[in-house]
């Protein structure tokens, strides 16, 4: 269905937003760790909403979109400090079963349906 594979795509745009956020984390950046650790963490929480309420990625989403806010939170409280604390002890491995690799992006996130829908054209941005 369709709300499976907007899923998908959130989903997938959340495990890429956390990869960065990760990146960062690992550096020591945390005031920028923490926007990418609570982007993801929208993207997890959007994509648990489309899931029907059975489904089991639904609660999977639900609770690692929870981990990944309180690790923004916590990197958010250092106030541009190195964080003393590992991400592992806030964030775990998110498993899924929805397929991924299939998640393509929605029509109404494509660009060119995005500036359509806002009647914006080229003569008219300048």
């Amino acid at each position: 269905p369709e709300s499976e594979g907007r899923c998908a795509w959130l989903a997938a745009e959340g495990l890429r937003a956390e990869e960065k956020a990760a990146e960062l984390d690992c550096q020591g950046q945390s005031a920028q760790a923490a926007l990418h650790h609570a982007r993801a963490a929208a993207k997890f929480e959007e994509a648990a909403e489309l899931c029907p309420a059975g489904h089991g990625d639904r609660a999977a989403l639900e609770g690692h979109a929870a981990d990944i806010s309180a690790r923004a939170v916590y990197l958010e409280s250092l106030a541009g400090l190195a964080p003393s604390l590992p991400l592992e002890d806030h964030v775990g491995e998110l498993v899924l079963s929805l397929d991924l690799s299939a998640a393509q992006r929605p029509q109404e996130e494509q660009v060119s349906t995005l500036l359509a829908r806002s009647g914006v054209t080229g003569a008219a941005a300048e």
